[in-house]
């Protein structure tokens, strides 16, 4: 009995482990971005693909009439690659505060064009301000897009 006690747990500690890798995002290339995305919360991947956050591309989109340069801000090791965690932010402050691009929403597909519809936050010192929260259109030319990073899971409330 001791004997299989042994063979037992030396059998459990040699048992390799494994380890689920998560994703609730689904990549599309610019190609097969059409209009089944409609309505489906995005976040664009301009120039470069970003795999594994080794790419960030900067983008200029128009805020409130002002063109705002942004950078990507990719969190994807390869193993686990959450939408929450991938954005736009703006490179210059403006009177201390940061803008952001946390996902969009697919409005329309053209043959050369996506209209989105941005959804835009603010942060001063890392914190978010809600209270500046807003959501703006906007044309994204598909020459400029690399792919598309596509929310698969179901949509939080609070972004």
């Amino acid at each position: 009995m001791r004997s299989l006690l042994i063979i037992t747990f030396v059998f459990i500690t040699y048992i390799p482990l494994h380890a689920q890798d998560g994703s609730d995002i689904y990549y599309y290339k610019t190609g097969g971005v059409d209009s089944k995305l409609k309505g489906k919360f995005a976040h664009i991947d301009f120039y470069n693909w970003s795999m594994y956050g080794y790419v960030t591309d900067t983008v200029t989109i128009t805020i409130y009439t002002k063109p705002v340069l942004f950078r990507e801000i990719r969190k994807d090791n390869g193993f686990e690659n959450w939408f929450s965690q991938q954005y736009l932010e703006s490179v210059d402050s403006f009177d201390h505060l940061k803008v952001r691009i946390v996902k969009c929403r697919i409005d329309l597909v053209t043959s050369d064009s996506i209209l989105v519809t941005n959804y835009i936050e603010y942060y001063r010192n890392g914190q978010l301000l809600y209270e500046l929260n807003m959501q703006e259109p906007y044309w994204f030319s598909k020459k400029t897009i690399a792919g598309v990073l596509v929310y698969s899971g179901q949509e939080r409330t609070n972004r």
